[in-house]
């Protein structure tokens, strides 16, 4: 099944990474579900990034504009040589969920629960938006 997620920040006008396909495994019965399958999607690609070479590779004008397009620029390569757990980076990001640091929304419809039944349809949009946190003093 194919969505498009986009990933955005609260207070930005541009999409923090721009809207992208992404093919699920199976259609997710809860949020809990969807968010492990994205998560352990990227820490897949993440792992699969090779390591930092000697070398510096040269980012075409063509390369550039494509990655721009997508929200980052850089040159595909990782500098920590142990990979990243799926299943600790699964938690990592529910536990993130509850504690409200990010919301989801499903087709313009926020998702507020990680447990709950979830309905996702092939094309659906899914826009994670990440929301930061107010830094001052509380006044009594």
């Amino acid at each position: 099944m194919q969505v498009f997620i986009l990933m955005k920040q609260i207070g930005k006008r541009q999409p923090v990474i721009g809207e992208r396909p992404l093919l699920l495994q199976e259609a997710p019965m809860t949020l809990r579900h969807l968010i492990g399958q994205v998560v352990a999607q990227e820490v897949e690609r993440y792992n699969a990034l090779e390591l930092e070479a000697d070398f510096v590779r040269l980012l075409t004008q063509e390369d550039m504009q494509e990655q721009a397009a997508n929200g980052k620029i850089g040159f595909g390569r990782r500098y920590q040589a142990d990979n990243q757990s799926v299943r600790t980076s699964i938690e990592t990001a529910c536990q993130a969920f509850e504690d409200g640091l990010y919301k989801v929304v499903i087709n313009e419809e926020v998702i507020d629960e990680l447990d709950s039944p979830l309905q996702v349809n092939e094309n659906d949009r899914i826009v994670f938006i990440r929301l930061t946190m107010l830094a001052g003093r509380l006044w009594p």
